[in-house]
């Protein structure tokens, strides 16, 4: 199972607060004779590690395993700049990692809309209204699956045109035009008028 923590925003000032809480604890746990200053440092740190701990730890032993192989009495900014991610890796991990938070945000809303741009958006109100409970029936039988296809390919068509469907989480239209373009689709019993456009 994979944990995802977020990464630290320096926009806001309690993660940087807590960011700096995280230098502060890996500053008193440094295993030097002289305490490392860290948080006189915490914006190269922070930029450095892109906000991640995970990151900023990795960093932090090995700047410290090759600070202590020299014999030096604390870390140093120069070793931390010499074992640092380089800006381009940083700018990499950062786009990765916004992309990242951005799939683990996915909610009911984008995957309606992503279904909308897909043209399969309507079948589980039809199936519904049918008294199915799911939409694979769609594809398995017959009259049904001619049904399926025919209002994912209306949606399609209606997408091309420019025509956005109503959004499930509101009653009332969006975008849509005053005259319906589909006047002449024949309505099944039992299916809702709003799905078949």
């Amino acid at each position: 199972m994979d944990v995802h923590f977020a990464r630290y925003s320096a926009d806001s000032p309690e993660d940087r607060q807590i960011f700096q809480n995280v230098l502060l604890t890996f500053q008193q746990q440094a295993p030097f004779a002289e305490e490392p200053d860290l948080l006189s440092i915490w914006e190269f740190l922070y930029e450095r590690s892109v906000g991640c701990v995970g990151i900023l730890k990795d960093w932090l032993v090995r700047a410290a395993i090759a600070s202590l192989k020299n014999g030096e009495a604390t870390l140093s900014l120069k070793e931390l700049e010499r074992t640092a991610l380089s800006v381009s890796q940083c700018e990499k991990i950062l786009i990765e990692s916004r992309e990242g938070e951005v799939r683990l945000n996915d909610n009911e809303d984008s995957r309606s809309h992503l279904r909308t741009l897909l043209g399969i958006s309507g079948l589980k109100e039809v199936a519904a209204a049918l008294g199915l409970r799911g939409i694979r029936r769609f594809y398995t039988e017959k009259g049904l699956s001619d049904l399926a296809h025919a209002i994912a390919a209306k949606n399609a068509v209606l997408k091309r045109r420019g025509h956005n469907f109503e959004d499930p989480g509101s009653a009332e239209p969006v975008n849509r035009p005053a005259v319906s373009h589909c006047a002449k689709v024949r309505h099944s019993a039992g299916v809702p008028r709003a799905v078949v456009h």
